[in-house]
């Protein structure tokens, strides 16, 4: 075909051909991928990312032909965008194809030394296949779902659930259906229960060689931001006696906004004019973070200025308006956390939006902050202002918990999805004062 745009070439020793057709999936290609090697030749007709069919060099055709291209282990690639002719001879999507040549090829390498001897050059993989076969025979090992058929399931499916829930997380086991959480602790399932083979696909989806080690090494794996082309998540995998449980959150573009949590203009102007500290809380975890974020994207419309924003989790990814929002998670070691808290400070942000774990080394931080003119919107838990003073003190010396409250402003208070409202700290007000319910 003269019309034919070749888009990716290279050599089966630099990428395992896993890889290869795991991009091609991934990116939703569709076009013809050819292998050569020797006077062997391979064609993998692709659309959307899905083979469609696999032809020799002699015109034989069709599934059997492709465990005879994955034991290849060096060879040369071309992939060009094209048409290809729309006869589908591969009767398994991608993901399921590649998890049986994965396991044809994992039942390969433990044959014994004499009868890999006999077999044709090639038979094993390299470094890269024979790490993703030890991944798949371990969870295939652990993932007992009691003879639940698969459901065909991939990342774009849990995102898509998330999506039509608007649940907060989706939780994956084998045997169990989506378990979908909305707020709260409690979950609901959503439709059939999931497959060990369910399970093990999202593994190869999200997982490395490196993650999997750390995984067996530690007994979970966290990975705080992740991309797919449906949108860009979080996720949890805890290895426990039932096999592997998966948990995933989605970081939402579409940013809260203030009409959303039930606040207007008029009741922010001039709160964030001047130095201080703001406490932002709710009644659940959901709806603190939903007006947190809100209002950082309050102030990235309306003001002309720096924003750092320090988490633990990437919820939602704000993108600049008026202001520059830089965001930084916070990892395990506290100390390297506070190291790159103090150097970002040292760029000087307008506002601190804090929404991670209190330290007094932190809110030593926090209050140097304000003494210097910064302005901190402070996120923290509970249901009345007793609640938070508590935490303050508990989290700080005396002197910097009287401090912390003596610069404390306001607290604005999201009593459910669209009803929260300020609070002033004026004169002689202490924020162990309970919350008065009937508004601003």
């Amino acid at each position: 075909m003269e019309n034919n745009r070749i888009i990716i070439t290279g050599s089966l020793k630099q990428i395992s051909l896993f890889d290869l057709v795991n991009f091609l999936k991934t990116t939703a290609k569709t076009g013809l991928l050819t292998l050569v090697k020797d006077e062997a030749r391979g064609y993998f007709h692709f659309r959307h990312g899905q083979i469609l069919n696999i032809m020799d060099e002699v015109s034989a055709q069709g599934e059997h032909l492709a465990l005879r291209y994955f034991r290849w282990q060096d060879g040369n690639f071309e992939f060009s965008e094209a048409e290809v002719p729309d006869v589908n001879r591969i009767k398994k999507d991608t993901d399921s194809l590649l998890f049986d040549i994965a396991r044809t090829l994992d039942e390969e390498s433990k044959k014994p030394a004499e009868e890999k001897a006999k077999e044709p050059e090639g038979r094993t993989g390299d470094d890269k296949m024979v790490q993703l076969r030890n991944i798949f025979s371990k969870a295939i090992s652990r993932s007992k779902d009691g003879g639940v058929q698969s459901r065909q399931i991939d990342i774009h499916d849990i995102v898509r659930v998330a999506r039509e829930n608007k649940a907060y997380d989706v939780t994956v086991r084998a045997g169990r259906s989506l378990l979908v959480r909305k707020t709260g602790s409690a979950i609901t399932p959503v439709g059939e229960p999931i497959s060990g083979i369910d399970v093990v696909r999202l593994l190869d989806q999200i997982m490395t060689k490196e993650n999997f080690d750390i995984l067996h090494e530690k007994g979970y794996f966290r990975q705080k931001t992740f991309d797919t082309a449906s949108g860009d998540l979080e996720f949890l995998v805890v290895r426990d006696l039932q096999g592997y449980t998966l948990t995933f959150r989605l970081i939402e573009k579409d940013v809260p906004k203030i009409d959303d949590v039930g606040l207007k203009e008029e009741q922010l102007e001039g709160l964030f004019d001047g130095p201080g500290i703001l406490l932002i809380s709710g009644a659940k975890p959901r709806l603190r973070a939903n007006l947190f974020a809100a209002l950082v994207e309050w102030l990235n419309e309306k003001h002309d200025s720096h924003i750092l924003l320090i988490s633990e989790r990437l919820q939602w990814a704000f993108e600049d308006s008026k202001s520059l929002v830089t965001q930084m998670l916070v990892n395990e070691d506290p100390e390297d956390s506070l190291m790159k808290l103090r150097a970002m400070l040292s760029n000087s942000p307008r506002f601190l939006a804090y929404n991670a774990t209190f330290t007094p080394k932190v809110f030593d931080m926090l209050l140097e902050f304000c003494q210097e003119g910064g302005c901190v919107l402070l996120s923290v838990r509970g249901g009345d202002v007793e609640a938070l003073a508590r935490q303050v003190s508990q989290a700080t010396s005396d002197k910097s918990s009287r401090e912390v409250l003596i610069r404390t402003r306001a607290l604005i208070y999201a009593e459910d999805e669209r009803s929260a409202h300020v609070k002033y700290m004026t004169g002689g007000d202490k924020l162990t004062r309970v919350i008065q319910k009937s508004g601003a």
